[in-house]
């Protein structure tokens, strides 16, 4: 239904009871394709083009109401493109959303692995002569100026737990020197001869 219009030129009029059997007039008139019923049984049918057709503002009383016809499928079809829309936009955000995911997880995986890499020296092959910590105090981020290298650089030898478990024996207690308030101490031999 539009209501408020200026009808359509060209009517086909007949005598009707109600809006109802005006309505049963069109629907068996295969070329029919718009009706209204002026209420006191008047029923103006149409064909072909509707000439003429205007919306009319609100609460103005000269138009009537015009009752289109409409194909079954016509009506599905529009009711479902909304529905059509919204899934041809999911179809094409999620795989953008799943791919942008597993590259962050890909990148985090392949990062976590360099910080690990970088971050576990070897304790077997640590030299632990006073230029090698004198060298490593002179790396202290506060001393450096350029921000990469505060990053890139630690100024204390980190070690992986492997590496201290083969230097102290798998924690062996002969290797035990005592407990204190952190926790038990353990002497660990290196590889180095010093």
């Amino acid at each position: 239904m539009i209501p408020e219009v200026v009808l359509p030129l060209y009517p086909k009029i007949t005598y009707a009871l109600s809006r109802q059997l005006c309505e049963s007039t069109c629907l068996r008139d295969c070329s029919c394709n718009a009706y209204a019923y002026n209420g006191s049984g008047g029923c103006f049918l149409w064909s072909g083009d509707l000439l003429n057709l205007r919306q009319l503002t609100k609460g103005d009383t000269i138009g009537g109401q015009l009752y289109l016809k409409l194909a079954a499928y016509e009506l599905r079809n529009n009711q479902g493109d909304k529905r059509s829309e919204i899934k041809k936009l999911v179809a094409a955000i999620v795989p953008f959303v799943l791919l942008s995911i597993a590259i962050s997880v890909y990148c985090h995986q392949k990062m976590k692995q360099k910080w690990k890499m970088e971050a576990a020296e070897d304790m077997l092959q640590f030299n632990v002569d006073m230029m090698g910590i004198s060298a490593h105090v002179s790396e202290h981020p506060s001393n450096q100026t350029n921000k990469s290298a505060k990053s890139k650089e630690s100024w204390l030898p980190q070690f992986s737990f492997t590496s201290v478990s083969a230097a102290t024996d798998k924690f062996s207690l002969k290797n035990k020197l005592g407990e204190g308030s952190f926790g038990l101490v353990y002497k660990g031999k290196l590889m180095v001869k010093k």
